[in-house]
């Protein structure tokens, strides 16, 4: 101690050789102590874990939650492109009491570039009820329809897209709506799909898609319009009025395709006593029993059979409902046959 290893150049680097060695098994002591910590303590992190969280199964629910897809196309409408984002999402529905109730599924189509607080932005759906929005979605009204053969069955694929030259996006965004129960919309956590199954509850569970969609996307400031098919007529009729009193929300229109929305004027549904839905329903009778081979003597024309039919019900049929009791004998066997002659029955039924 206290000498000069310098003296003792030998001695110096044995001295030195021996602490490098000790130093570096210490060193390699030290980081295997370390390794075997960490894998003791992974070992029980994941022990614990096993014992704690139990992998999930079929029956674990799992927790609703709102999502999306975007993407970014163009099309050629009335002569002039078209740019627009397409999106494909749920939003999130909950109850006053703030718990998740449904999933509610849409498709929308909105053009770039354009002034929001001046671009009308309109949503659309079928009918049914129990119907999705895809028959005006990609038949009639999207920027992509699906190829299909008029008056033909068009069950079987594979089946062909193309883009829609007659699409209204170039003057509307465009929301497809499918009420729960329908697409890819459902009930979420404590609620059952029979909640939103009825008039009232179908027409507030959309108000209330609307309102959530026009607060989210930041569109209370745009021209808002419907459109409903068949029983969506009805259904855009209660959801007009819903919106205006519960949200606070006037549309700047209606649109109505072929609706559902004269009951009394021969529906088909629960109507069947009343005049006027007999005559409208005979030609639906008649084109049926034309197709399945019910008519004893078989027109071969059938554009022209329905066009005799459709004579008959008005200028024969319905004036004999209309007389009722009052009708003749000899009229209503007339009538009678004629019946039975265009549905493939009989007089007597």
């Amino acid at each position: 101690e206290g000498d000069n290893l310098d003296a003792y150049p030998r001695l110096d680097y044995t001295l030195r050789s021996i602490w490098m060695e000790c130093s570096m098994n210490n060193t390699k002591i030290f980081l295997l102590a370390c390794l075997a910590s960490y894998l003791a303590l992974t070992s029980h992190l994941a022990l614990a874990e096993t014992e704690e969280t139990p992998p999930p199964t079929a029956d674990t629910p799992i927790e609703p939650k709102a999502v999306t897809f975007t993407s970014e196309h163009e099309i050629q409408v009335g002569g002039q492109r078209v740019a627009y984002t397409a999106t494909a999402g749920t939003l999130l529905m909950h109850d006053e009491e703030g718990k998740p109730i449904a999933e509610f599924g849409y498709t929308s189509y909105a053009r770039k570039g354009s002034d929001t607080a001046s671009r009308p932005i309109m949503f659309a759906w079928n009918g049914g009820p129990g119907s999705a929005s895809m028959w005006l979605h990609m038949g009639v009204l999207g920027p992509q329809i699906t190829r299909v053969e008029d008056l033909q069955i068009n069950g079987k694929g594979p089946f062909r897209r193309s883009d829609n030259q007659y699409s209204i996006i170039d003057k509307v965004d465009l929301v497809m709506v499918d009420p729960v129960g329908t697409g890819y919309s459902r009930a979420v956590g404590e609620a059952k799909g029979e909640d939103f199954w009825g008039v009232d509850n179908d027409i507030k569970s959309v108000s209330d898609f609307i309102a959530q969609f026009v607060t989210v996307n930041n569109r209370w400031a745009s021209p808002k319009y419907i459109l409903g098919e068949s029983y969506g007529g009805m259904r855009a009729g209660g959801v007009s009025l819903d919106l205006l009193t519960r949200h606070g929300m006037g549309l700047n229109g209606v649109i109505l395709v072929s609706p559902y929305m004269d009951v009394a004027g021969g529906g088909g549904v629960g109507v069947a006593n009343l005049v006027v839905g007999y005559t409208m329903a005979l030609s639906t009778y008649a084109a049926t029993a034309w197709f399945h081979d019910a008519l004893e003597n078989k027109p071969p024309d059938f554009k022209a059979f329905l066009a005799e039919v459709d004579a008959f019900a008005i200028d024969e049929y319905l004036s004999a409902l209309v007389k009722g009791a009052r009708v003749s004998d000899a009229e209503r066997r007339a009538v009678a046959e004629k019946l039975g002659a265009y549905t493939g029955t009989s007089a007597d039924y």
